[in-house]
C-alpha cells in the first residue's frame, strides 16, 4: 500500500453498528481510521467573530493555558467506565450483589445448542450451489484507494 501510495477502505462492526475504516500503512503495521458516513456529516455553520478582548482577558487568558501545560502522560487517564464494570463483575463474582430478577437469563427452556448449529450446517450445505468457475467471487470487504501525497501539519 505504502509502495503504490494507496489507503484501504474497511467495513467493521462496532458498538452496535457498522463503521467505515480507512486502512493506511505505518511504520510496518496497518492502521485503522474510523469515517463519517455522507450523512453525518454537516456543514460548519458560517460563525463571524465580532468579540473583541482586552489585553487583560488575553493575559488571563493566556496564564490559564500556560498553567496547564504539560507532557502528554496517557497513564493520567483512565477509563472509569470500564473500571466500575470490572467492581460489578467481581462483586457477583464473589456473591456480593444479587442481581435483578428482571434482568436474569432464563435458565429452563433453553434450546439444545448443538442441535442448532448442527441444523444450521445442514441448511447451507443443502443449499449450496455447484462449483461453478464461470461466477464472479463476491465483493470483497477492502477497497483501495489511490491517494495523492499530502503534506500533513501536526
Amino acid at each position: 500500500m505504502r509502495r503504490e501510495e494507496c489507503l484501504g477502505i474497511a467495513r467493521i462492526g462496532m458498538h452496535r453498528r457498522e463503521h467505515m475504516l480507512i486502512l493506511r500503512p505505518s511504520e510496518g503495521y496497518l492502521v485503522a481510521y474510523t469515517m463519517f458516513y455522507a450523512n453525518e456529516v454537516r456543514p460548519a455553520p458560517q460563525l463571524e467573530l465580532t468579540a473583541e478582548f482586552s489585553n487583560k482577558e488575553l493575559s488571563m487568558a493566556t496564564a490559564l493555558i500556560k498553567g496547564y501545560e504539560g507532557d502528554f502522560d496517557p497513564k493520567q487517564f483512565k477509563d472509569l467506565y470500564q473500571e466500575r464494570i470490572s467492581k460489578i463483575i467481581e462483586a457477583q463474582v464473589d456473591n456480593r450483589i444479587e442481581m435483578d430478577p428482571a434482568h436474569a437469563i432464563p435458565t429452563s427452556g433453553a434450546p439444545d445448542l448443538m442441535e442448532q448449529i448442527r441444523l444450521s450446517l445442514a441448511q447451507i450445505e443443502s443449499k449450496k450451489p455447484d462449483a461453478n468457475p464461470s461466477k464472479k467471487p463476491g465483493r470483497k470487504a477492502l477497497t483501495v484507494v489511490k491517494k495523492k501525497p499530502q503534506k500533513v501539519r501536526a
